[in-house]
């Protein structure tokens, strides 16, 4: 069959209104793209999407990971051929009905403890300089919205949020930092981001959080998924600084329950 004809879809519903292309990933995989738009309607087509072909279990497909704007599908290359995981992909996609999308809203919503400025955030009052603003009205604007998870990805399954509320829309540091702790959140352009492991970042340092939401011995290792909200909570340094498993489980039981 001409490969031409299977690199594009067009199924009913949810995707009518957004043409989506198969594109190879190495000998093993396969790029579900979707519009090149980072907005929430496309986060919850490929969530849908992604959801949709995970729950139809097909034999030799090993992981469905979505991004912000395409999907990668990880497939046996002993049991399938590119074009035969497209023509099975193209096959699921045409048959589902995507006309609700109350399965890509479903996920969770998760509480994070935050300390805003100070040791904790110190780029926040560079922020406030940058966009006029006091730090009290940062930490007010970030700490308002409840945040759409659009992706994880960098290390340790690190959330990708939006949309950042514009007034606190900056470019990345000119200098990045070669170290930034665990925990700790950054903004950058309209998304916001919380490191589960201490790594570089160029992104602006607000503050940090003292909750854990990464462990490799767990399946799955992060707390968070793709699809899931995220709304900040501001605490006290003092009540940070006496973080434990204790205060975990009464923050999850009170918030996260």
């Amino acid at each position: 069959m001409d490969i031409t004809k299977l690199n594009s879809l067009e199924p009913k519903a949810l995707l009518a209104d957004m043409p989506i292309e198969f594109l190879p990933f190495g000998d093993q995989a396969v790029i579900v793209q979707f519009e090149k738009q980072i907005t929430p309607a496309t986060s919850r087509r490929v969530i849908a999407v992604a959801n949709h072909i995970a729950n139809a279990r097909i034999p030799g497909i090993k992981q469905v990971i979505p991004t912000f704007c395409s999907l990668a599908v990880r497939y046996n290359p002993i049991l399938w051929s590119y074009n035969g995981i497209i023509q099975q992909l193209q096959t699921i996609l045409e048959a589902a009905d995507f006309a609700d999308t109350s399965a890509s809203d479903s996920g969770k919503t998760i509480r994070i403890p935050i300390v805003y400025g100070g040791e904790y955030g110190p780029d926040l009052e560079f922020v406030a300089g940058a966009t006029r603003l006091t730090e009290e009205k940062v930490t007010q604007l970030h700490s308002a919205q409840t945040y759409m998870i659009y992706m994880l990805g960098l290390i340790g399954s690190c959330p990708y949020c939006g949309d950042l509320d514009s007034r606190l829309a900056l470019k990345r540091r000119l200098q990045p930092r070669l170290q930034v702790a665990e925990g700790s959140v950054l903004i950058a352009n309209r998304q916001t981001i919380i490191f589960p492991l201490s790594a570089p970042s160029g992104w602006h340092l607000i503050g940090r959080t003292p909750m854990k939401s990464f462990n490799p011995l767990l399946d799955p290792p992060s707390i968070f998924q793709a699809g899931d909200r995220i709304k900040f909570e501001p605490v006290s340094p003092e009540e940070a600084g006496g973080w434990n498993e204790y205060k975990q489980s009464e923050w999850n039981a009170k918030w996260n329950c």
